[in-house]
């Protein structure tokens, strides 16, 4: 990911703080950079300090989280009455730039 090959390690640990959803996205980023083809050692040094800051733990919390939602979304639409849907079900139907994986 050439986000975190240009940027200062002083900014990725920043981001590794979780502050605030463009924070999120950055480490999740860094979370899955082996699978945009990045270079190994430098994934390993980017995993090293999310372990050492604990950002994987978020990460993976938020993944078990949104795995919850998806998995509740599911259920609600398979048992949900066809005939008096409310909004907040119909809404499960599309997708939302609102709903995103991190709480």
């Amino acid at each position: 990911e050439i986000d975190f090959i240009t940027k200062r390690q002083s900014v990725m640990e920043r981001q590794f703080g979780y502050g605030d959803i463009h924070d999120k996205i950055a480490s999740k980023i860094a979370y899955e950079s082996m699978f945009l083809g990045g270079s190994l050692t430098l994934y390993m040094e980017v995993r090293e300090a999310m372990s050492h800051l604990g950002v994987d733990k978020l990460i993976e919390a938020d993944f078990d989280h949104a795995l919850k939602d998806r998995k509740n979304a599911m259920r609600k639409l398979l048992h949900v009455d066809a005939s008096n849907i409310d909004d907040e079900t119909r809404s499960l139907f599309y997708f939302s730039q609102e709903r995103v994986e991190f709480s």
